[in-house]
């Protein structure tokens, strides 16, 4: 089994203690985490999922995943639709990013 599956704590997954890759604030590290979660579910296809059912996998509470949401669609890696955002995709610049920790 795979270290990136939604059974093992966001702490243990690879992408999570990545320095390289990742920077130290916490609302970046949280919209990778929730691009990464999306590109597993979705498989990296440009597929529309409810923030409900991701947001909960990255391991935060609903303002912080707002807040991450807004980051992700900020830095180009996410589409949003509604405010506060009930639906996310991957856009192109996201999946060429989290293909590295999903394939």
């Amino acid at each position: 089994m795979r270290a990136s599956g939604a059974d093992t704590p966001l702490s243990e997954r690879p992408w999570n203690n990545c320095q390289l890759c990742w920077p130290p604030d916490e609302r970046n590290s949280t919209a990778r985490a929730l691009c990464v979660e999306l590109a597993r579910t979705t498989g990296g296809s440009l597929q529309w999922r409810m923030v409900r059912l991701i947001g909960p996998a990255v391991g935060q509470d609903e303002a912080a995943v707002d807040a991450a949401i807004a980051q992700a669609v900020e830095q180009g890696w996410l589409l949003a639709a509604g405010s506060p955002a009930h639906s996310i995709c991957l856009t192109d610049a996201g999946r060429v990013w989290t293909a590295r920790f999903v394939n």
